[in-house]
């Protein structure tokens, strides 16, 4: 290859591989993190029964919830983030705010949601958490709501 060829190549391909270099590095910088406090809780709630989940005070982002009616008609959901009473999830629910959602469940069906961008759920009054409440108008409604996420 003559002098002139040679920095023609290098010319065009030397650059491209810096420029490459550089956009992998730069790519590997933006790539998020696992997170590094994950969050699973379980909670089965029977009609007009409200009940939370939670961290308590740090944010809850939900990835995904995972909703079992194991009932043999109807059930509709209530899911939302809650207002307590107390310093933690484990508190009486007094009131409601978002997210939320109205959710009908099939009977003796499991429903499966997922949330590639975290549903997230603030502190309200310094308490983080997700409330489900079955809200069907008849005795014996049964649900699991399986919350799954992560703390930041």
């Amino acid at each position: 290859m003559s002098r002139t060829n040679a920095a023609i190549v290098s010319s065009v391909l030397l650059p491209s591989v810096i420029i490459g270099g550089l956009l992998s590095a730069a790519a590997a910088a933006d790539e998020p993190a696992l997170p590094t406090k994950p969050f699973f809780a379980q909670m089965s709630v029977l009609s007009g029964q409200r009940k939370a989940v939670g961290p308590g005070a740090k944010t809850l982002g939900v990835t995904s919830l995972t909703i079992t009616n194991f009932n043999n008609t109807v059930q509709q959901l209530f899911i939302f983030a809650p207002v307590m009473d107390a310093t933690s999830c484990g508190g009486q629910v007094t009131g409601g705010g978002n997210p939320s959602m109205h959710l009908i469940l099939a009977p003796s069906q499991t429903l499966h949601l997922t949330y590639p961008s975290a549903l997230v759920f603030a502190p309200i009054n310094g308490v983080s958490c997700v409330a489900g409440e079955v809200t069907t108008v008849q005795s014996g409604g049964s649900v699991e709501i399986d919350v799954n996420g992560f703390v930041q």
